[in-house]
């Protein structure tokens, strides 16, 4: 069995929760879509997401501690308040992420990913992990960037670098402790480590710290993810800087300059046959909506 795991801003904090409960919504849609039905989505939050919930297949994992504290989107912070904010919604997902871990004790997997809920997954990986138990886990180095309103995306093979949605690992229940610590280590501002390696790095460094475990991961043969960026939701985005030199303005310039010809090299349309295998309805990356009676939507089986 392959467990997504998702952790879900608090609502408390979100600056357009109904925007996050979309997203998450065209997530869970592309985990449903799977060829293989062998999977399991532990969405986790302090604040329980309106959406419906399949026992057994979408469980809601509840966060017992407070939120980062919000700071309106638009506020003018510091470059230090910033990166104060921006250290707190890392610890934040680091929690969440931790207290679903423990739940695995509960609900028993062979393998997990980190899952962002905006993010979008190929239906083929279910399968394809099904297919290949006797491996530690892939990195998910190739995939799409996309804003999630165009008719095209962007190829690239650097999602690693990218979104925490790039990789997948075997759980060693031995590794994985029954009580998952939480604290923050005052030395380091990381919280303490686990004795877990997937649970003890940030996504870039996931292939060495698994490696460096005795449990590398390998590269997963096909384009397994869409990072869906730019909608507004996004913590990275959240908050922007007071003003930037005119220095850092004409190389953040020519940094696109740059770029250009490899992004127009490495556009991609959305055919139907990617839509399909994301789950992908329209151009707008919409799904088609029932009603339902406990949130905006409703994932078949």
């Amino acid at each position: 069995m392959l467990t997504f795991i998702i952790p879900v801003i608090a609502e408390e904090i979100s600056d357009n929760y109904n925007l996050v409960l979309t997203n998450l919504g065209k997530t869970l849609a592309s985990v449903g879509n799977q060829t293989n039905a062998d999977w399991r989505a532990l969405v986790v939050s302090q604040s329980r997401p309106n959406i419906d919930y399949i026992e057994n297949r979408i469980v809601f994992v509840p966060a017992d501690f407070p939120p980062a504290k919000k700071y309106p989107k638009d506020a003018r912070l510091t470059e230090v308040k910033r990166a104060v904010c921006r250290r707190a919604n890392d610890l934040d997902r680091a929690r969440k992420v931790r207290v679903a871990a423990q739940a695995l004790h509960r609900y028993r997997t062979d393998f997990v990913m980190v899952l962002e809920a905006d993010d979008l997954v190929s239906n083929r990986l279910c399968e394809f992990v099904a297919g290949n138990g006797e491996a530690n886990g892939w990195s998910i180095e190739k995939g799409y960037v996309w804003d999630g309103k165009s008719e095209h995306m962007q190829r690239t093979d650097h999602l690693t670098s990218m979104s925490g949605s790039s990789w997948v690992a075997k759980v060693f229940y031995e590794m994985l402790p029954e009580k998952v610590p939480l604290e923050i280590d005052p030395t380091t501002l990381s919280l303490v480590q686990s004795g877990c390696p997937f649970l003890n790095s940030g996504h870039r460094n996931m292939k060495a710290v698994t490696a460096q475990a005795g449990k590398p991961l390998e590269v997963l043969p096909f384009r397994g993810l869409i990072y869906h960026k730019g909608h507004g939701a996004n913590l990275s985005q959240k908050y922007t800087p007071v003003g930037q030199s005119l220095v850092r303005r004409l190389r953040h310039r020519q940094r696109h300059v740059l770029a250009a010809p490899s992004k127009k090299a490495n556009r991609v349309y959305l055919t139907k046959d990617i839509r399909s295998e994301f789950a992908i309805n329209d151009a707008s990356g919409g799904r088609e909506k029932k009603p339902s009676s406990n949130g905006p939507f409703v994932l078949a089986n």
